[in-house]
């Protein structure tokens, strides 16, 4: 009875082997590839690093991850078909993940091409985006008014591209003019590469309270650089500030030139 206990034990042992071997890791990313073989390192809400069946390592960033799922292992026919498909998408979507320790010259032409550090490194990630900035801007035209100034911004980052936002400033003009203005605007930012240095287009269009009180339009063009792979970036502008003042109900413009330096996170 013993013997048949001790059989049926290693039976089942080797069936579940069996069974685990037969079954892979499956990661589908948002920019639509499939990347097959054993996770083997996982830091939560962060990253995933898969070993794939041709021996090469992939590390995937979570926010990327659309789903992931255990599925059969697929013969080696299969593979080839599916590996040859993605090629071409592949390079053409920049997929945001990272091959560890190879050479671009040396990828098999069946294994899945990945994108490096350039290309989707320190980029901005999708989701919560928040921005806050310090400047000085210089008066022109009539009212040659200098003025600090200071604004936090927070919205949704849609892609890697695209930010829409709203946010409120405070500009501090001369003591001698004692106004302090409160612009409140809506805020839209580009930036059209996918790299973690790429230029910028931001625009806030709003309107202006307290000792300044009109239509608020700031402009700005600059470079944002990614600090690490967590999302957060350095930013550098020049904008053009259009500022309206309702006084004894006459309209006056106080324009600027600003310079800005911020952070997003």
């Amino acid at each position: 009875m013993r013997k048949i206990i001790i059989f049926l034990l290693l039976a089942l042992t080797l069936t579940l082997n069996i069974q685990a071997q037969s079954f892979e890791d499956v990661i589908h990313t948002k920019g639509g590839r499939v990347l097959r073989g054993i996770i083997i390192e996982q830091t939560p809400n962060e990253k995933f690093k898969l070993l794939t069946t041709e021996g090469t390592i992939y590390i995937i960033r979570y926010d990327q991850v659309a789903r992931m799922a255990k599925e059969p292992l697929e013969s080696k026919k299969a593979r080839k078909q599916r590996t040859s498909r993605q090629d071409y998408r592949a390079l053409k979507s920049r997929a945001p993940f990272i091959k560890a320790g190879s050479d671009r010259n040396n990828l098999s032409l069946n294994a899945p091409r990945p994108h490096y550090n350039e290309d989707a490194y320190g980029t901005p990630h999708q989701g919560y985006k928040g921005m806050i900035e310090v400047g000085y801007a210089v008066g022109f035209g009539n009212n040659k008014l200098n003025r600090w100034k200071v604004s936090t911004t927070h919205g949704y980052q849609f892609n890697p591209y695209v930010f829409l936002g709203a946010g409120v400033g405070y500009n501090c003009y001369p003591l001698g003019a004692a106004s302090h203005v409160l612009p409140v605007f809506a805020a839209l930012s580009i930036t059209p590469l996918n790299r973690s240095v790429t230029p910028f287009i931001d625009v806030k269009i709003g309107y202006s309270f307290i000792h300044a009180e009109g239509i608020y339009i700031n402009p700005t063009l600059g470079c944002r650089v990614g600090l690490g792979d967590s999302g957060i970036g350095l930013r550098l502008g020049v904008g053009f500030e259009l500022q309206q003042d309702k006084f004894d109900q006459n309209i006056e413009s106080v324009h600027g030139v600003d310079f800005k330096l911020g952070f997003d996170f």
